[in-house]
């Protein structure tokens, strides 16, 4: 089966945007890039674009399929059942496709259930987007989100943590750092693992060839992660020059999950919402909101992450994270890049995020120009197609 998507602007994921190109898809994979001349006589199916963007689709690096949502986190996985548990992180899943994100990276479930929906949606038995998974978040005894986690101290038991997780089947190795903003009486600014720990950990998953990340905010955690070598600083409220100077140094990601405080600030008013939540999200609005623009503006490497399946913050909703993005200080290609080709490098898949030529037919068409109008990729309203390993998975009515 072959398709040629052409009419409208083509952009490329990478940062580049073409105009009078057609893209031919061939099964999962794009075949061809290339100036519409070359493409006269095509007689297969041909979808127009005319007055809109062919970009890939959307990749969120962090999220929890078996978070619902809603504004008691936790609750679910301690009260539903495995299969109850497993069938609510497919539609999770399926959500984020039809919200127009093709990829994405679980960092943290349970009992390595979102493990098998990854396997069955990865080897096509369901539709939905390329997973990955990190299993069970590694933490200190009792420290951030210790009720999902798998508690470690020290070296050799946080070794054996890791090797769990593995066992398991995880693609990466998730650490919690410090504390965070949604476990009662936890400071975020704290660090948690001691550097021979978190050392410990990122040196095991290296040693079996994975990337790592670390839940960090403060800056004592972010820089024990930084020196131990990890791959990425989820979230990063707290990082400072000397973080943005390392990390920078060391090509570490930073996946700024802006999504999670945007929508409890949406949504404190309801009375649902904790309220040490609450509060820890407005007493460091203005700090996060300037330590992301810093480290943007000095050349970080930043991938998208929502943290859905907190508060309020519906996988459905993922790439509105792009518009945040925006909002705090990015410009609108390199907020696209960043859900693109660079969330695509963070997860180690060079054969997606980007529209060229054998790469995973991973396609959203939207109105307008999201170089221009960031809201044309990260309002579901406005995409006109999402397109998954080359199958049409939604087409707006």
């Amino acid at each position: 089966m072959r398709t040629l998507y052409r009419g409208g602007r083509v952009f490329d994921g990478a940062g580049k945007s073409l105009d009078g190109h057609g893209v031919l898809v061939e099964d999962k994979h794009i075949r061809r890039v290339a100036p519409l001349a070359e493409f006269e006589g095509f007689s297969d199916k041909t979808v127009d674009t005319s007055g809109g963007t062919l970009m890939p689709g959307v990749i969120d690096t962090h999220l929890h399929l078996l978070l619902t949502g809603g504004p008691d986190q936790l609750g679910p996985l301690a009260t539903l059942s495995p299969i109850a548990l497993g069938l609510g992180a497919l539609k999770h899943a399926q959500d984020a496709l039809m919200g127009g994100v093709t990829s994405v990276r679980d960092v943290g479930g349970k009992d390595f259930i979102e493990m098998q929906v990854r396997d069955a949606i990865n080897r096509g038995d369901f539709i939905g987007p390329t997973i990955q998974c990190s299993g069970h978040i590694i933490c200190i005894t009792g420290g951030h989100a210790y009720r999902i986690g798998r508690q470690a101290d020290g070296p050799e038991e946080i070794r054996k943590a890791v090797r769990e997780q593995l066992r398991g089947g995880a693609d990466l190795i998730k650490v919690m750092a410090t504390g965070g903003m949604s476990s009662a009486g936890s400071d975020p600014g704290a660090s948690q693992f001691l550097p021979e720990e978190i050392n410990a950990a990122v040196a095991e998953a290296q040693r079996w060839g994975k990337a790592t990340a670390a839940h960090a905010h403060g800056r004592d955690g972010v820089m024990n992660a930084v020196n131990a070598g990890i791959t990425s600083i989820e979230h990063g409220a707290f990082i400072d020059e000397q973080c943005i100077e390392a990390m920078l140094k060391k090509g570490v990601f930073l996946v700024p999950t802006l999504s999670v405080s945007h929508w409890t600030e949406q949504n404190m008013k309801r009375g649902t919402i904790p309220q040490f939540i609450i509060d820890n999200t407005m007493k460091t609005r203005e700090l996060r909101t300037k330590n992301f623009r810093a480290f943007y503006e000095a050349g970080g490497k930043i991938a998208m992450g929502t943290d859905g399946g907190t508060q309020y913050n519906y996988h459905c909703l993922s790439a509105y994270e792009l518009a945040l993005m925006v909002d705090y200080g990015m410009k609108p290609v390199d907020a696209l890049v960043a859900g693109n080709a660079a969330a695509a490098e963070l997860m180690r898949m060079p054969d997606r995020g980007k529209i060229a030529e054998g790469c995973f037919a991973d396609l959203l068409v939207v109105d307008g120009d999201p170089t221009v109008d960031i809201l044309s990729a990260a309002l579901a309203e406005r995409h006109r197609l999402v397109v998954k390993n080359g199958v049409e998975a939604k087409r707006r009515a």
